[in-house]
């Protein structure tokens, strides 16, 4: 059985670099998988990707594979060697498969190869394991969405403070103007007061250094 040069050169490099971390990097892909995207042929080595290239006596990238000789019968609507895909069928693959995270149509061009500029990736909200405050919830960033990691409010009356991105109890601090500018925050018999402030003004710090709605 033959192997591509850089194939293997991928699966020792990422092997060496593995055992020098002392531990296991984290997993892009699934040992063994392999996708052809524009005659690159990406094969999942250590939870990683390898690129190769198919050129030369090897121009043709086969799902199954990788880098062959171009020996398909691409219009029969079979997937055969040197194929990604043939017509509709297109080996029950989509956007995602090829880019991570992208939605849309993929198609399957004239040649037996996957066609992705119907692909679009999502637009950005969040990155992971970022953290911020809704209202009474915290919140943190997981597969680009927002999820809730706790409601502040259903424990012990705890608010959740946009400061330190924590969840706090009653009053915390002096008395202040809230992120948006629309309220001031202050402390009244041991929890948190939320004053707004009337239309066409603002929370300010006044001449004193105290926080206070005015235009």
């Amino acid at each position: 059985m033959k192997f591509n040069a850089q194939i293997i050169v991928g699966m020792l490099a990422a092997g060496l670099a593995s055992l020098a971390l002392g531990c296991g990097p984290e997993l892009e892909c699934d040992a063994g998988e392999r996708i052809c995207v524009d005659n690159v042929s990406r094969t999942c080595v250590y939870g990683s990707w390898v690129d190769v290239k198919c050129e030369g006596a090897s121009p043709v990238c086969d799902i199954k594979h990788g880098c062959v000789q171009a020996t398909s019968n691409c219009g029969n609507g079979s997937i055969d060697v040197g194929e990604a895909c043939d017509k509709e069928n297109l080996a029950n693959r989509t956007c995602a498969d090829l880019i991570q995270g992208s939605t849309g149509t993929l198609r399957c061009l004239d040649n037996c190869q996957y066609d992705t500029n119907g692909c679009s990736k999502p637009e950005k909200v969040c990155t992971d394991d970022e953290k911020r405050c809704e209202g009474t919830e915290l919140q943190k960033c997981s597969n680009n969405a927002w999820i809730t990691s706790i409601d502040c409010a259903s424990i012990n009356q705890m608010i959740c403070d946009s400061q330190t991105l924590s969840c706090i109890t009653g009053c915390q601090g002096e008395p202040r103007c809230s992120d948006d500018g629309k309220s001031v925050i202050s402390c009244k018999s041991g929890e948190e007061s939320i004053e707004s402030c009337a239309s066409g003004t603002s929370c300010k710090l006044n001449g004193s250094g105290e926080p206070e709605c005015m235009q």
